[in-house]
């Protein structure tokens, strides 16, 4: 497959990204156990600061999900890495906060992490490739993305389904 992708697959792959017409895996249906109790919070002069941080998590981790899912093709990677990312904000969420958009961060540390887990071969590591959904009306959007190197979904995911910018793309993907 070449670098280039044909124009009117491009737009149709641009359309179903922005409505999400089937082609991104659900959501979790449930919070992971290990964030199903009530987050600690730190107590401070100023009071707790988790408060900006949950409505930041409840917010977008669906959305930061979808997106890696989508970008790496593996949703256990995708659960692990955005799991694991969410909680380096936490720990950080001071700076994070004040960042033009705070998704950037998370996506980039969960996107990092996720492909040095994969390695060279670009493979997932738990064998639980996204299942693409299939029908007729999708199936070239669909044999298009899967035949990308993961660094060209990532892009196509962080301009049309995120709707960054170039420069908060280029933030997101390091």
């Amino acid at each position: 497959m070449t670098d280039q992708i044909d124009p009117a697959i491009e737009e149709r792959l641009r359309a179903a990204l922005q409505d999400e017409s089937g082609l991104l895996p659900p959501a979790p249906s449930t919070t992971p156990p290990h964030l199903a109790e009530a987050l600690p919070t730190i107590a401070t002069t100023s009071g707790p600061v988790t408060t900006g941080y949950d409505a930041f998590y409840e917010a977008h981790r669906d959305e930061l999900y979808r997106a890696l899912a989508l970008t790496l093709a593996d949703r256990d990677l995708a659960t692990e890495a955005v799991d694991r990312s969410l909680g380096n904000a936490f720990t950080t969420w001071r700076r994070t906060s004040k960042l033009d958009d705070p998704r950037t961060k998370v996506f980039h540390a969960g996107y990092e992490w996720a492909r040095k887990r994969q390695g060279k071969g670009g493979r997932g590591v738990s064998g639980f490739r996204l299942e693409w959904e299939t029908d007729e009306t999708n199936a070239d959007i669909i044999s298009t993305l899967r035949g990308l190197p993961t660094e060209q979904r990532a892009v196509l995911v962080a301009r049309h389904y995120m709707g960054w910018d170039a420069a908060a793309s280029a933030a997101a993907l390091g």
